[in-house]
């Protein structure tokens, strides 16, 4: 029990810490790809130590083969370390540990569901924008112009790997900017963004109430946009996107797709006209990786140690 303890109390002060912290760092963009990464971080050090906590409950009470009062006399004496030695706190520990397996439960089901949901959404879209436009190859593999004076180009995660561009796009953008738009929508689609906000999404939903998780799912987006913006500037060069980027803020984009014009339009225009300097994006990437080693090894190394100190029997 002292091991679930430590677990789910080093998750709830990392989702508390972490997002009003996180932003200080990541807030520039001046290393998008490991902004995200340290963002994905976070959200798997704290999702990984409650569902460990929740598993150690459990496990602590399903392989129990004594009495209920020999379960709670051990309970009582793994707690006793942390000063915790009230019969009402064992009997506390053990009603949580069968309310976290049924969590466990409802958890995988809840993240399941909401990750088929979205990969059929985005099928079922890329299907009905295919009938309803037509195959352009020549604008690049996958990509579809559909006839409407939007100005809006998006890509929609599926096995087809489609790119949406309206005739309002091919007809507004000049051939600089729209290859620029393109190679934005390609990063999105070749890097697999898709994946990772469907998951970030999936784990938002199932914890509604934790600030985390939701700041975690807004923040990587930002930042993959602007990760999908520094290929399409290596391609194309910073010009031709601002140029677009300017055009486009107009059109609308659908749920669960990706564009140009989908988060901080202005504030990613304003980072391509002035980048960050190569000492600022060195600090950044310092930090980030700091961060990021952070919460990975460093809590997991030293919950490790204080089990093996207080509670060595849950290693047998």
């Amino acid at each position: 029990m002292t091991l679930a303890a430590c677990l789910a109390f080093y998750g709830f002060v990392v989702a508390i810490v972490a997002p009003r912290l996180l932003p200080q760092l990541t807030a520039a963009g001046a290393n998008p790809r490991l902004g995200v990464a340290v963002w994905t971080s976070a959200v798997g050090s704290v999702l990984a130590s409650w569902v460990g906590a929740a598993a150690v409950a459990s496990l602590s009470v399903v392989e129990w083969s004594g009495s209920a009062a020999a379960l709670l006399h051990s309970c009582l004496a793994a707690l006793r370390p942390l000063g915790m030695f009230q019969p009402w706190v064992a009997a506390a520990f053990l009603a949580l540990a069968a309310v976290s397996l049924a969590w466990l439960m409802w958890l995988g089901w809840r993240i399941g569901s909401h990750w088929y949901r979205a990969h059929r959404r985005g099928l079922l879209h890329a299907r009905a924008v295919r009938l309803a436009g037509r195959a352009a190859p020549q604008l690049g593999a996958g990509t579809v112009v559909v006839e409407s004076e939007q100005v809006t180009a998006y890509c929609v995660a599926s096995r087809s790997r489609t790119v949406v561009v309206t005739r309002g796009a091919l007809d507004r953008l000049d051939p600089a900017e729209l290859e620029a738009v393109l190679a934005h929508e390609h990063a999105h689609l070749v890097g697999r963004h898709h994946l990772l906000l469907t998951l970030l999404g999936a784990v938002r939903r199932a914890f509604p109430g934790v600030t985390l998780f939701r700041t975690a799912e807004e923040e990587s987006g930002r930042l993959l946009e602007m990760r999908a913006d520094d290929i399409a500037v290596e391609r194309h060069g910073p010009v031709p996107l601002v140029g677009a980027l300017a055009t486009m803020t107009e059109g609308a984009t659908p749920s669960g797709a990706l564009a140009a014009t989908g988060h901080s339009v202005l504030a990613r225009a304003l980072r391509l006209a002035e980048p960050p300097s190569q000492a600022h994006r060195a600090t950044s990437r310092a930090a980030l990786s700091g961060t990021a080693a952070g919460l990975l090894f460093g809590p997991g190394a030293a919950l490790v140690a204080m089990a093996l100190s207080v509670c060595p029997v849950a290693f047998q």
